[in-house]
């Protein structure tokens, strides 16, 4: 079937919306969304994710390249201010054809702040960043990171369809029946890592920031703690003499750090002791697809935390 899509024009100085050999075009601001969206695009059409690899949207600058590509989109999908501050000025000066998808607007409220409230934890009962003495409140319900859990992720997903059918109803079986696929595909994975991560439930861990409750809630982990609840902060000293306590008294077995940011912290915290460390990447720098996300976060929970 011809593909009829929406492209942007500019004629004597006037936007509009026609039909064009071109496929929409779509810009997400993080890996993580650019999977999703990539799972329900008719191939070759691909995404573009603002956001390079290695990069973190908790201290990002746009670029003027980065610019041109929001002006150019037919859709911009975005989590919400809480995770690409960055992005508010330019968002407001955006051309008025530009579509935009805020998720933390449409995605289906879920339970991020504490373990076993969200109906498929094991009650271990511990909350994030649990009272160190000088960090503040952890994000709790307003966890930014929606798309660690997966049930969230196929809430995004169908939000996304909705969009991209009506910017391009000719190719509306096509995205009806893509997200069939990546429903089953995601709860087919779901289903692995939950008889994957249950022996692990019992072990304790701390993780760099406090990004993972989705995760973390959804599959019954028993995180202890975090070495910061935003990057942009860095963790006091009592905070972290509290962290490597806890790590000497053996109630935690692994400490993870992430990609973005600088492990120096971790190694200082971790020097000398018997503990377990390993990465864990909300943004998924090595995955091809949504599924293989989760995949590999699971993979590094289950290396450092399996009894060895």
């Amino acid at each position: 079937m011809r593909k009829i899509t929406l492209a942007l024009f500019t004629l004597f100085g006037l936007a509009i919306h026609t039909t064009s050999s071109h496929a929409v075009t779509v810009v997400t601001t993080i890996k993580p969304l650019q999977l999703i969206a990539n799972a329900l695009l008719p191939e070759p059409n691909q995404s573009v994710a603002l956001l390079p690899n290695g990069a973190s949207p908790h201290d990002y600058q746009l670029r003027p390249s980065d610019l041109r590509r929001l002006n150019d989109a037919d859709l911009v999908i975005w989590v919400g201010p809480t995770m690409e501050s960055f992005l508010g000025k330019a968002l407001t000066s955006l051309p008025a054809n530009v579509n935009l998808l805020q998720l933390s607007d449409t995605a289906t409220p879920i339970n991020q702040g504490h373990h076993g409230e969200h109906g498929h934890g094991h009650g271990h009962g511990h909350g994030h960043g649990h009272g160190h003495g000088d960090e503040e409140a952890p994000h709790g319900d307003d966890n930014p990171h929606l798309w660690l859990d997966p049930e969230a992720a196929i809430t995004i997903a169908g939000q996304i369809e909705q969009r991209l059918r009506q910017l391009d109803p000719d190719n509306a079986k096509h995205y009806r029946e893509a997200l069939a696929r990546f429903i089953a595909e995601v709860r087919a994975t779901d289903q692995q890592l939950r008889a994957q991560l249950e022996p692990l439930a019992g072990r304790g861990y701390f993780v760099f920031h406090d990004a993972y409750a989705p995760f973390e809630n959804h599959y019954g982990l028993n995180h202890l703690g975090a070495f910061t609840l935003s990057p942009e902060r860095a963790p006091g000293a009592r905070h972290l003499q509290a962290i490597r306590a806890e790590l000497e008294s053996a109630n935690a077995v692994c400490v993870f750090a992430e990609p973005q940011f600088r492990s120096s912290l971790v190694t200082a915290v971790t020097d000398g002791l018997n503990v377990g460390r390993d990465e864990l990447d909300p943004l998924g720098a090595d995955a091809d697809s949504y599924p293989a996300l989760l995949q590999n976060l699971a993979a590094a929970f289950g290396r450092c935390l399996t009894p060895g």
